[in-house]
C-alpha cells in the first residue's frame, strides 16, 4: 500500500515538476499567455497546498486515493489548458505573421501608387508649364500682330492721305495745264 502510495506521490511529483517547467516556457511567450498562465499557476499552488496537507494529515489509503485521483484530473486540465494556450499562441503569431506580412505588401503598394502619383503629378506640371510658355509666346504673338495692324492702319491713312493729296495736285496741275 504504501509503495503504491509512493508511487502515486512520485508520479504526482514529477507532474506536478513537468507542470511547472512547461508553465515557465510559456511564461516567456507573451503577456496574454502569462495572464492565462497565471490562473494555471494558481490552480497548480492550490492543488499543490492539497497535496502537501494530504501528506501532512496522513489519512486513509482510499481518501489519499480519491484527493489524488482529484489531483491528477486537474493537473491534466492544466497541461490541456497550456496546450490549448500554445496552440492560441501559435495561431495569434501565426495572424501577426499574416498581418505583417499584409502590411508590408500594403506598404510596397502605397509607395508604388505614391511613385504613380508623383510622376504623374510631375508629368502634370511640365505639361502645364508647356501650355504657359505656349500661351505667353501666343500672347507676345498677339501684341506683336496687334501692333503690326496699328501700323498697317496707320500706314493705310497715311497712304490713303498721300493718294488724296496726289490726286488734289494731279487734278490741280491738269487745270493748270488745260
Amino acid at each position: 500500500m504504501r509503495s503504491e502510495i509512493a508511487e502515486i506521490k512520485f508520479t504526482a511529483e514529477s507532474k506536478l515538476e513537468e507542470e511547472n517547467a512547461l508553465s515557465s516556457i510559456f511564461e516567456e511567450k507573451s503577456l496574454e499567455v502569462e495572464v492565462k498562465l497565471c490562473a494555471a499557476d494558481a490552480k497548480l499552488v492550490e492543488v499543490s497546498r492539497k497535496a502537501s496537507e494530504i501528506q501532512r494529515k496522513s489519512v486513509e489509503f482510499d481518501t489519499k486515493k480519491k484527493d489524488l485521483r482529484e489531483w491528477e484530473t486537474k493537473l491534466q486540465q492544466g497541461e490541456e489548458r497550456l496546450a490549448d494556450v500554445h496552440r492560441l499562441l501559435n495561431q495569434t503569431d501565426e495572424r501577426a505573421n499574416e498581418n505583417d506580412r499584409i502590411f508590408k505588401q500594403k506598404q510596397i503598394e502605397l509607395r508604388e501608387t505614391q511613385m504613380r502619383i508623383d510622376s504623374a503629378l510631375s508629368a502634370l506640371k511640365t505639361k502645364e508649364d508647356d501650355m504657359c510658355n505656349k500661351i505667353e509666346k501666343l500672347t507676345l504673338k498677339e501684341k506683336e500682330v496687334d501692333a503690326k495692324k496699328k501700323q498697317s492702319t496707320r500706314w493705310a491713312r497715311e497712304i490713303v492721305w498721300f493718294l488724296e493729296r496726289g490726286c488734289i495736285i494731279l487734278k490741280s496741275l491738269e487745270r493748270d495745264y488745260i
